[in-house]
């Protein structure tokens, strides 16, 4: 799936931020942040259980290459190979949806030293 990105152009140079800014407005820059999320959360549970990608590799029955392309957030993983990769992990994934305004507090987990986004929704008085 080839996806168009457009960095904002100004007078004075560039402005990532302002792209970022205007990224988040369209689902695009959705599906990558979940692409690379899961990848955290999967890299995070290998890590913890220190396991090698080459040893998910065997216990999946793929290469380790594909398990590269996963943790780098480039596979384009069905519901079916996120149960697998799981299982394999001895792990289950549970599922949620936030509203698209909510703020995120990133703080690093003192168990595995990993940033975790702790969610806050905006008070609207």
């Amino acid at each position: 799936m080839k996806r168009n990105i457009e960095i904002v152009r100004l007078k004075d140079g560039y402005n990532f931020k302002k792209a970022i800014e205007e990224a988040k407005h369209h689902s695009p820059y959705y599906e990558e942040k979940l692409l690379l999320d899961v990848a955290d959360k999967i890299i995070a549970e290998m890590e913890s259980d220190d396991i090698s990608r080459v040893e998910l590799a065997k216990r999946l029955g793929v290469s380790p290459a594909y398990i590269t392309k996963v943790l780098r957030g480039h596979a384009n993983l069905t519901i079916e190979s996120l149960a697998k990769i799981a299982f394999a992990l001895g792990k289950k994934w549970e599922c949620s949806m936030v509203d698209v305004k909510e703020k995120k507090n990133l703080y690093f987990h003192p168990h595995t030293n990993r940033k975790t986004a702790i969610a806050e929704k905006k008070a609207s008085y």
